[in-house]
Formats: C-alpha cells, structure tokens, sequence
C-alpha cells in the first residue's frame, strides 16, 4: 500500500498534519450547489428537523424550525431577533450550522408567538411549544447528505470509498478532528484570536478580526481589509465596510463609543466569544491526534490510554480489559479520548501525560483573569479521538457520488469528507 498521502498546508495550519488511511482519496468537489449539502438537526424530545415530533400546546418557548442557505448562524440569529423586536439573549439553539450548505435546526424564543417568517436565505417555522430552550446538551447529533463531484475514476469510485471506510475502521475509526468550520471556513483565525483573547491581547485580537482578509473574498472586503492593516480610525473604516461583515460592524461601533478594545470584544455575542478561545482548544486537541497517528499510524487504544464509552464515562485501559476494549471500539460503544487542555495546571499536565506533547505550561492566573474579563468560557471534559459511522451509506447519483451518514454531536462532516476524498486544495474542493 502506498504511503499516506500528505495533507495540504490549510490542514497543518489547523492542527490536521496527516490521514489516517493510506487509501488514495477520490478527489473530487463538495457544495456544486448549497443544495447538495445538507444538513438536518436532530434533538432529543423533538426529533429531526425535517421531520419533527409533536410539541407541547403551551410553554414558556416557542420552538422553530430555522431552515438556511448560504448564511451565518449569528448573522441570522441577529436578523431574526430584529424582526421579531425581541432581545438577542431570548433566542437559543442547539448548535451552530454550516454557512457553505442547506441546513435545517431547531430554534426557541423565549415568550415567542406562532408565526412565519421569511427572510434573505432563510425561513422560521413556528412548530409548538417547549418548557425548555434549545442547548448543546440536547443536541444529539446531525444528518448528512452530501453529493461530491468531479470525482477520480468514478467507475471505481465507490469501491475505492468502501475500502477506505473499511480501512480506517480497522485502526478505530474516523479522526475525530475539530473540522474547518471551528476556525472559520474561509477565513481560518479563530484560534489565532482566541489564544490572544486567553492572553489578553486585545488589541491584536482585534486587528486580526479586522485586517486577516480570507482566502477568498469580495473586493470590497479586501480593500476593508487593507484600511484596517494600515491602521485607519474606527471612524474610517465605518464609513467603508461592506454591511455584511456584521462582527467587524459591531466590534468598531463599540470601539468607537469607548475606545476600549476590551469593551469592542464584550460587544460580540457571549457564545461567540467562547468559541474563539475554544478553537484555540480545538487546535490543540487536533495536535494532539495528528501526533498519534503519526506516531502509532493508528487510533486503537493500548494499554495506559484512556477511553470514553457510549455513557461518556471515562475509563483507562488496563493489561486485564485491553481485549474487552477493543472490541468495543469495533463496535462503536467505547473511543480512545484525551482531556481537553484549559488553564487548569492539574487538567493541563493531564492532557500533556495522556497525549505525550510537550507543551509549555500556560499561565493559568492570567488565563483565568482573562476569561473572567472577555466573558468566556472554555471547554471541559474529554473528547473521543475517534468518530465511527454505523449508518454509512455511499451510492452513484448523476455521475457524482452520494455520501449520507450521521454524526454525534460536535463531530463534523467535513472531517469524514478529508479523509475520503484527500484534497490537495481544501477550499478549491468545496471544504
């Protein structure tokens, strides 16, 4: 079997040094249109997004059905409280979505009424009522369906993705990375920001918020872009930057009221601003993956290692259960896993032991000062390393190839796509 193929620099630069398979990819492009990809929430008590379970008559939040193409969740959670005249803090959901595809996802309001509402790529849905607000922690997962095309030789192209599947199966599954979404699809620096958000950099943070311009983008941005690098006022840039770069609008709004770049920072959403310092989480974590991959060439669990099971409760692996874990990693029901790092010292040297990165120690006293002061909050808890999929399914449609699969939360599809498909240019292909 040939050597693993090389991942492209956009991978590396995100913390995804290789693949797992030495299978060669199928090539090929994703998002030809927004409608071949798709993308359907599935949430505990109301059931799929395309489909949903029957709701309650009456409660304290109206649950919608949010359906969106070709735009931001924040960007469209701020619209929708717009038209519906009500705070942005009554509006919650269960997960945010994909820009680049057709996405259906469940949406409450607190105090909301029964109503339609259509906007620029979007709908609201009004589906009944809850006692309790869209969260992450009902969130069970997405369903994908996903046409790629252009493919390599298409006439073995199906074979070629079973034998890949079959093969990363075989070493414990899919790499469970943080997918390219997590730091920004087409303009990748949300681990940049949130590292010096931990650091309390601020004004940095925000002029790599405002200068870093995207691998691909308008003109107008990019002339925006270049103010900012040549370090015009607050004043100028507001009277030249396009209306749809809403953060950078609300950051120099805020800038300009106070002066205080910390203030500009408070001024973007509270889950927004977690994100940030989270994808700097999420950059270590596919590190600390990478490196086992390229250290062992698989991701089975040995002796030593810790392992996460179907009821996330963690578990290290001993000489007398080794056998029993491993055949539930073949099964699905148990995922090697390591600590997520944060400014804790204890949970630090943890993730430093489990994974065998040498990092530098963290100042934990002026990490916490600083999330204390942007009003953010990392991740805790342990990650699977791995993700399998039970319900795979691959098949020929119009001389492009079908993928469909489910993921568990937090897990993301583009991820699976990398591996089957190994571009050479990520973007260039759809991702």
């Amino acid at each position: 079997m040939p050597p693993t193929p090389l991942a492209p620099p956009l991978d590396v630069f995100l913390g995804m040094f290789t693949y797992l398979s030495k299978e060669p990819g199928v090539g090929g492009r994703i998002r030809c249109s927004i409608e071949e990809f798709v993308v359907i929430e599935e949430v505990e008590g109301w059931g799929v997004a395309n489909a949903p379970e029957m709701l309650d008559t009456e409660g304290l939040y109206a649950v919608y059905v949010l359906e969106k193409r070709g735009v931001e969740t924040f960007e469209t959670l701020d619209r929708i409280a717009t038209e519906l005249g009500v705070p942005r803090a009554a509006i919650s959901i269960a997960g945010i979505k994909d820009k680049y595809a057709r996405t259906l996802q469940f949406l409450t309001v607190k105090g909301g009424k029964p109503l339609h509402l259509e906007g620029e790529g979007f709908s609201l849905s009004f589906i009944g009522y809850s006692t309790k607000p869209a969260s992450p922690a009902r969130l069970m997962g997405n369903r994908f369906d996903i046409t790629i095309r252009e493919v390599i030789h298409m006439e073995e192209a199906i074979t070629r993705v079973r034998d890949l599947v079959e093969e990363v199966c075989d070493k414990g599954g899919f790499p469970n990375f943080y997918g390219y979404q997590r730091f920004g699809a087409k303009r990748p620096i949300n681990h940049i920001v949130g590292w010096l958000l931990l650091e309390g950099a601020w004004s940095r943070a925000i002029e790599v918020i405002l200068a870093t311009p995207a691998l691909q983008e308008s003109q107008e941005a990019r002339e925006f872009r270049v103010l900012a690098a040549r370090g015009a006022t607050p004043e100028e840039l507001l009277t030249s930057i396009p209306p749809f770069l809403m953060v950078e609008h609300r950051i120099l709004s805020k800038l300009k009221e106070t002066r205080s770049s910390l203030k500009a920072l408070r001024a973007l959403p509270a889950r927004l601003r977690s994100l940030l310092v989270q994808s700097y989480q999420s950059f270590l974590f596919n590190i600390a993956v990478s490196t086992r991959i390229l250290l062992k060439g698989h991701l089975l669990p040995s002796i030593g290692d810790y392992v996460l099971r179907g009821n996330r409760a963690v578990e290290r692996v001993e000489a007398c259960s080794i056998e029993r874990v491993l055949r539930e990693v073949q099964r699905g029901v148990s995922a090697l896993a390591v600590p997520l790092p944060s400014a804790s010292r204890k949970v630090w040297e943890r993730f430093v032991r489990v994974t065998g990165i040498l990092l530098p120690y963290p100042d934990s006293h002026k990490w916490y000062r600083n999330l204390k002061a942007i009003g953010a909050r990392l991740a805790k808890g342990w990650r699977s390393v791995t993700v399998v999929l039970p319900s795979f399914a691959v098949e020929a449609h119009n001389d492009a190839l079908r993928v469909s699969f489910t993921l568990p939360r937090g897990c993301y599809a583009t991820v699976v796509l990398r591996e089957i498909m190994k571009p050479q240019d990520p973007l260039a292909a759809g991702f």
